[in-house]
C-alpha cells in the first residue's frame, strides 16, 4: 500500500509540474516540416544562398541549414559549401549537430553529440581522415540554429527577455555562451511570389506577405549580430555587424534570379571580398617595420558607425573617433591578469607532463615574460611547418622530425604552451593588410603587461605586425569563416600613426 501510494504521488507530481522539457515538447508538436529561402548579401552585392529546412524525425526534429557562397577562383566562380545538419528531441533538446564544410579543394566535418546532460564531444574529419575528438563537461548545449525555435515554442518571445544560452560552436569545437534579449516586434514586408515578364526582361513581385517579427540582439563569438525572428522561431533576416546580411525570399528572388544575374556580372566584383583569401596561401610576408598604422573603416555600400568599430577596440588596437589604431609596442602596465585563460585552448585536457616539457624547452634560457613571448613564438615558428592548405586538421599535427599545422594550429600550439607555462593567453582571427588586399588569417595575443598582445607563430613575429586586424576571438581564421564577418568591409590604411 505505500508503495502503491509512493508511486500515485510521483505520477501526480509528474504529471502536475511537468518541467520545461515536457512544456517545451508539447508546444513544439506544432512545429511542421518547412523550407525557407535566403539571400546572402555583402553589402548590396549577392555573394550565395541559404537554405533552411525542417523536418520531423520518430524521436524529435531535424533541421538542414545549406549556406552556399559563389567565390571568385582563378578566372571563374566556384561554389563552397558549409551544410549543417542537427537532430533534436521532441522537447527541442540538441542530440548532435554536424557541420560539413567543402570548397574545390577539399572538405572536412565537425560533429558534436551531447551524449549526456554535462558531457560534449567534439570530433573532426578531414577528406574521410579521422582526427581529434574534444570532450568537454558542461552544461547541455543548444545550436544557435535552433536557439529561436526554443525561445518561440518555450514562450519567451518577449519585449525585455534576457538570452543567456550554452550554445555548441562548430567553428570553435567549443561551448560558449550565446547572450543577448529580445528588444520588440517589428513588422516585415516581404515578397511572397513573383513571376517573370518576358517583355521587360525583370522579375515582377505578384504578392506581399506581412507578418510580425521580434528583434533579438545576440553577441555571436564576441560581436553584436542583430536577428530578425517569426512567431514560431524561424529566421526572417539577419545582419552582421559589418554588413552582411541575410534576408528571407522567394526561391526564384533568392536563387533564379541571383543565378542569372551571377552568370552576366562574373568573378570580378567579388575580387574585393574582405578575406576572400588566406595570408598563409598569399606568399606575402607582413613587414614589422612600423611601430603604429591607423585605419579607416567603412562598409562596401556606406560609411561604418563608429560604435562597430569600439567593438574591435582592445589590447593593441584603439578607436578614436571612427579610426582604429594597431600599435605594435610593448605594453608597460601591470594589470592582472583575466580569467579563464590559463585553462587548455579547447577544454581537453592534455597530457600534462608532455605539454609542461615542451613549454620547457620553447622557455629554455628567457629571463624575463617578454623574453618568454618571443622565444615562445619563435620556437613555434621554427618547429612548425605551415600547411597551406583550405582544410588542414584544426590542431598541429606530428610528424617524424617537423611538425605541421595551420595558422590557427599553430596560434592554439602556441596557447597551449603559454598557458602551460602560465601566461594567460587566447586564439584570434581577423585580416592581414597587405599587398592591397584583405587576407583572413589566424594569430595568437598573450596577456602581459596588463594588455592582450598579438604575436604570430607564422612568421615568428612577437609583437606581431601592425598590419594584423584583429576581429574576432577563437575560430579557425579560414576565408569561408572569415567572410561571414568581413566580407562588406572596407580597409583603408592611413598615414603610420596619423590621419
Amino acid at each position: 500500500m505505500v508503495v502503491w501510494i509512493a508511486a500515485l504521488a510521483w505520477l501526480a507530481r509528474r504529471q502536475l509540474f511537468q518541467g520545461e522539457a515536457s512544456s517545451m515538447t508539447a508546444s513544439a508538436a506544432r512545429l511542421s516540416p518547412d523550407a525557407k529561402y535566403f539571400r546572402v548579401d555583402a553589402g548590396t552585392l549577392q555573394i550565395g544562398v541559404l537554405n533552411l529546412n525542417w523536418d520531423t524525425l520518430p524521436t524529435g526534429f531535424k533541421m538542414q541549414e545549406l549556406l552556399a557562397l559563389d567565390l571568385p577562383v582563378g578566372e571563374g566562380i566556384r561554389r563552397h559549401l558549409a551544410l549543417t545538419e542537427i537532430t533534436t528531441t521532441r522537447a527541442l533538446t540538441l542530440q548532435t549537430a554536424s557541420r560539413r564544410t567543402s570548397n574545390p579543394t577539399g572538405s572536412q566535418t565537425v560533429l558534436v553529440e551531447a551524449q549526456i546532460d554535462t558531457l560534449q564531444a567534439y570530433s573532426v574529419s578531414t577528406d574521410g581522415k579521422g582526427g581529434p575528438t574534444v570532450r568537454q563537461i558542461g552544461p547541455r548545449p543548444t545550436i544557435a540554429g535552433i536557439l529561436p525555435l526554443r525561445l518561440a515554442y518555450g514562450n519567451r518571445l518577449v519585449a525585455g527577455e534576457v538570452i543567456a544560452e550554452p550554445v555548441a560552436d562548430l567553428e570553435r569545437r567549443r561551448t560558449t555562451t550565446l547572450s543577448g534579449s529580445v528588444l520588440g516586434d517589428t513588422t516585415f514586408i516581404l515578397p511572397d511570389s513573383v513571376e517573370y515578364d518576358t517583355l521587360a526582361s525583370v522579375w515582377r513581385t505578384i504578392t506581399i506577405d506581412t507578418l510580425q517579427a521580434w528583434h533579438l540582439s545576440v553577441d555571436a563569438g564576441g560581436l553584436p549580430e542583430q536577428w530578425w525572428v517569426d512567431g514560431v522561431g524561424r529566421l526572417v533576416r539577419v545582419e552582421t555587424l559589418f554588413g552582411v546580411t541575410l534576408t528571407r525570399s522567394p526561391f526564384d528572388y533568392s536563387h533564379t534570379l541571383y543565378r542569372d544575374s551571377l552568370r552576366m556580372s562574373g568573378p570580378v566584383p567579388r575580387r574585393t571580398l574582405a578575406g576572400l583569401r588566406s595570408l598563409a596561401t598569399s606568399g606575402i610576408r607582413l613587414d614589422t617595420a612600423t611601430a603604429t598604422l591607423s585605419y579607416r573603416l567603412s562598409r562596401v555600400d556606406r560609411p561604418l558607425d563608429p560604435s562597430a568599430i569600439d567593438h574591435l577596440a582592445g589590447g593593441a588596437q584603439a578607436s578614436d573617433s571612427g579610426i582604429l589604431t594597431i600599435s605594435r609596442q610593448w605594453p608597460t602596465g601591470s594589470d592582472s591578469a583575466p580569467a579563464g585563460y590559463l585553462d587548455p585552448p579547447t577544454g581537453r585536457r592534455e597530457p600534462t607532463g608532455r605539454t609542461r616539457l615542451l613549454a620547457d624547452t620553447a622557455f629554455a634560457g628567457a629571463t624575463t615574460a617578454r623574453d618568454s613571448v618571443i622565444r615562445l613564438t619563435r620556437w613555434v615558428s621554427q618547429r612548425v611547418t605551415l600547411d597551406t592548405s583550405s582544410m588542414g586538421y584544426p590542431e598541429v599535427v606530428p610528424a617524424a622530425r617537423r611538425w605541421t599545422g595551420t595558422p590557427a594550429a599553430m596560434a592554439g600550439f602556441l596557447v597551449a604552451l603559454a598557458r602551460a607555462g602560465g601566461l594567460p593567453a587566447r586564439v584570434v582571427t581577423g585580416l592581414a593588410v597587405a599587398g592591397g588586399e584583405l587576407l583572413s588569417h589566424a594569430w595568437a595575443e598573450v596577456w602581459i603587461g596588463g594588455r592582450w598582445t598579438p604575436v604570430d607563430p607564422v612568421s615568428g613575429h612577437a609583437p606581431a605586425s601592425a598590419r594584423l586586424l584583429r576581429i574576432a576571438e577563437g575560430g579557425q581564421g579560414r576565408p569561408f569563416e572569415t567572410l561571414w564577418r568581413t566580407a562588406a568591409l572596407r580597409v583603408e590604411t592611413l598615414t603610420p600613426g596619423g590621419r
